[in-house]
């Protein structure tokens, strides 16, 4: 019961604690994988590992069998009470080309699991981006605008997925063409820069 009480007290400050009073109260891992095409990029394949405290909370409230295996029916019930609520903050996941913020498609493949006792989500984002075989810049941000999770981005992770028509040179790290928190933080973010082979 007091592990019940404790999730249900960090989700409400997690989606309703005003600003002037956040500070980080999940912290969470991403690994991003960016799926080529012919046109250009065809989606994200996005997994979150949240950290074990907050993991506690979630598998306690829905793993109803508490055997730390996510059948269909318990992932169906966490997907629509404590996943699907992330499309208001875009999955946490903020998508540029060239400057212009793109918004993402539908979600789909959407997994739970539990490694070494941390709840993991994974799932796609079908977002479709036409590249020209010339030159792209593509930003992929990770953060929580009001800062009630604090993300990193796994930079050994990062994978380009059906690719070989392209080529990529990038980089994982702080951008400090961004902020938020009242301007007081630098996302992470995936920079890459792509043209045709």
């Amino acid at each position: 019961m007091l592990k019940k009480i404790l999730f249900l007290s960090i989700s409400t400050v997690l989606f309703t604690a005003p600003l002037g009073h956040s500070h980080p109260h999940v912290f969470m891992n991403v690994d991003i994988g960016v799926v080529f095409c012919e046109q250009g990029i065809d989606g994200f394949k996005i997994k979150y590992t949240l950290d074990p405290m907050y993991s506690q909370g979630l598998i306690s409230e829905f793993d109803t069998d508490q055997n730390k295996i996510f059948d269909e029916q318990e992932s169906s019930v966490l997907y629509t009470k404590a996943f699907v609520n992330l499309r208001r903050f875009s999955y946490f996941i903020f998508v540029q080309l060239e400057d212009k913020n793109i918004e993402h498609g539908s979600v789909s493949d959407f997994k739970a699991s539990v490694v070494d006792g941390q709840l993991v989500y994974s799932f796609s984002l079908n977002t479709k981006i036409k590249l020209n075989k010339v030159d792209n810049f593509i930003k992929v941000s990770a953060y929580d605008p009001n800062y009630f999770l604090s993300t990193t981005i796994n930079k050994e992770t990062v994978e380009f997925i059906s690719a070989k028509n392209w080529s990529i040179n990038h980089l994982v790290g702080e951008d400090k063409s961004q902020t938020f928190y009242q301007g007081q933080i630098h996302p992470e973010a995936l920079v890459a820069h792509i043209k045709g082979r």
